[in-house]
């Protein structure tokens, strides 16, 4: 899973650093701000439909046939739904982003259909913890925009548009493709069954709130600083942006693959014993790769995107405190829901995103992409303080289990040494090397106690 999200980190930035070098400020702004607004209109599309996939495919109470086709019936019909309501406001009304031609928004927008359809094709074998299919999933939405882009643009010679267009015809081809496997592989039955709908959108509903407020949350200061200031601030933005959100990936990876764990776990002793171990390990291993974020932001920014883009470097660092919360709140907020309970992650995100947006409305007039990055950090750490407060009281847990290091954390590690010392490191099935990751620690600590 981890070496998965790292390949998959890597083509993002190399895509990052051709869009932003080849289009400048102004073009990697107008790129970002259309292509978020299609991901905004997916994440507000899904209803929570993939993460209903999961938790039901994970308990084993609907047949994965059932799971499969009504997941990618609903969530076809709901993105040509909203994709109509989306192209009638644009054409006949005329409306538009701020510095972004309606044609790159058209185009953008008819991803959303085709998003949906992966999302929850890859919920399902997230749900059956089928970690082999869930990565290369993963690593393709990563690199097919990659390799399409990087023939639009540096073979081509493209621009905007192009790139747009690129990352719209990666997304559909592999919607297509896994589409096709997982009916192979899982077996798909394309008869609508209104138990599971009822019982997904139940579900879905609870967790989409949280969903949504959260993908705000850490979203949102793009679009207001596009209203005001310009798609270049976007660009420049965009470019820190890029940076900082590579020290996630090991707490995607960490928290993609808790939430089946904890939702098929009926142990409570178990779910105690794994999710505070994570949490802070991932927490304090990205404080490390942060602080030398931090040390090296400005040689690593120019070396990146190139000069135009130095100042992206203040805003990096503003970013990194931020990100390091929200490492933890990953963690913590994927075994709250998959206890069932998602609505709690909704409140708590509530109150986030409100704050988000009142800094952001603030201190972006005044601060541009500085206080952009403010806004997020401040939120974020919000987010992290109370996330770990609602877990550690329907965990029953001290907040100091999740946050500071405890001595079987070094056993932990020195055990895993000498293993890897003894024989070749353990594989899972996907192939990956497990034991570099924090998830082997639980493995290895209740093996061994």
């Amino acid at each position: 899973m981890l070496f998965a999200t790292v390949v998959a980190a890597i083509a993002v930035v190399g895509t990052a650093i051709i869009t932003t070098r080849l289009l400048g400020p102004t073009g990697r702004g107008q790129l970002t701000v259309a292509t978020l607004l299609a991901t905004l209109i997916v994440t507000l599309g899904s209803v929570g439909l993939g993460s209903a996939a999961t938790y039901f495919t994970a308990r084993d109470e609907r047949a994965r046939t059932v799971v499969l086709g009504n997941s990618v019936l609903l969530g076809f019909a709901l993105g040509l739904a909203i994709i109509g309501a989306g192209f009638a406001v644009i054409v006949f009304s005329g409306a538009t982003l701020k510095g972004v031609p309606a044609s790159y928004l058209l185009i953008a927008m008819t991803v959303v259909p085709f998003a949906l359809v992966l999302g929850n094709v890859q919920s399902v074998f997230l749900g059956l913890q089928r970690f082999r299919e869930f990565n290369r999933i993963t690593v393709a939405q990563a690199v097919l925009p990659l390799l399409l882009i990087g023939v639009a643009l540096l073979a081509l010679g493209g621009g905007v548009r192009a790139a747009i267009v690129a990352t719209t015809i990666s997304t559909i081809l592999l919607a297509v493709v896994v589409l096709v496997i997982a009916s192979r592989t899982v077996g798909v039955s394309w008869r609508p069954d209104r138990g599971y709908v009822k019982a997904a959108t139940s579900y879905g509903v609870r967790v989409h709130a949280a969903n949504v407020l959260n993908f705000l949350g850490y979203r949102l200061d793009v679009f207001v600083l596009n209203a005001y200031a310009s798609p270049a601030a976007v660009g420049l933005y965009a470019a820190a942006v890029a940076v900082a959100e590579r020290l996630w990936m090991l707490s995607q990876a960490v928290s993609v693959a808790l939430f089946p764990r904890i939702a098929e776990e009926k142990d409570e002793d178990v779910r105690r014993s794994i999710t505070p171990l994570l949490a802070r390990n991932t927490f304090w291993l990205t404080a490390v790769a942060a602080a030398l974020f931090w040390l090296l932001s400005g040689p690593l920014v120019t070396l990146l995107y190139g000069s135009k883009f130095a100042s992206s470097a203040g805003a990096l660092r503003a970013l990194l405190p931020g990100i390091v919360a929200y490492s933890a709140t990953r963690v913590l907020g994927n075994d709250i829901a998959a206890r069932g309970r998602p609505i709690l992650n909704s409140y708590v995100a509530t109150v986030s995103v409100a704050l988000n947006l009142s800094l952001n409305l603030m201190l972006v007039p005044r601060y541009g992409i500085k206080g952009a990055a403010w806004s997020s950090t401040a939120s974020y750490s919000l987010l992290c303080v109370m996330t770990a407060a609602v877990y550690c009281k329907i965990a029953r847990v001290s907040p100091r289990s999740v946050f500071v290091p405890a001595r079987e954390d070094g056993a932990a590690y020195l055990r895993l040494a000498r293993r890897l010392l003894a024989r070749p490191a353990a594989q899972d099935s996907a192939g990956l090397d497990v034991a570099a990751t924090p998830a082997a620690l639980s493995d290895a600590e209740s093996t061994d106690s």
